[in-house]
């Protein structure tokens, strides 16, 4: 149970606590003003959401890299659905997923995504494996995930 503050000390309650202002673009006095705080903090959060970015786009890919790799494995520019595609673009999640979880060792979420991206990757070489031995060994081998 919480305790009261002694009677002689001064408490501001929560909801009375002014809000901190900060206005880069006050255009009263002819121009914006300079608030160095205001700018660090600025610069700090943009950085921040800068950092949440980049670690986001890590684990997956982006549009260009995959075209890349639908040109480079698949038959034409616009096959998305052949099993080899389907492999490289999830080597390439699997690669980024790994690159975080070896910062972020705790994220069982993200390790949980990372097992399904590779039991799908087993199940498609599996297929392919099947279907022409061939293009099983030219895919690992390109791609190279099998030793």
């Amino acid at each position: 149970m919480a305790r009261c503050p002694p009677a002689d000390t001064k408490c501001t309650p929560i909801g009375k606590i002014p809000p901190v202002k900060c206005d880069l673009t006050l255009r009263s006095y002819g121009g914006p003003l300079n608030f160095p705080a205001c700018n660090e903090s600025v610069r700090f959060l943009n950085s921040d959401i800068e950092t949440k970015k980049e670690q986001f786009f890590g684990m997956t890919i982006s549009k260009e890299r995959k075209n890349e790799v639908v040109g480079e494995y698949g038959s034409t520019q616009n096959d998305t659905g052949s099993p080899e595609v389907q492999i490289a673009i999830l080597t390439e999640r699997i690669n980024g997923l790994t690159e975080h979880m070896r910062t972020h060792r705790k994220d069982y979420a993200s390790r949980r995504g990372l097992l399904g991206l590779v039991s799908r990757r087993r199940r498609l070489l599996d297929y392919v494996r099947g279907q022409d031995p061939q293009r099983y060994l030219d895919i690992i081998g390109k791609l190279g995930i099998r030793k």
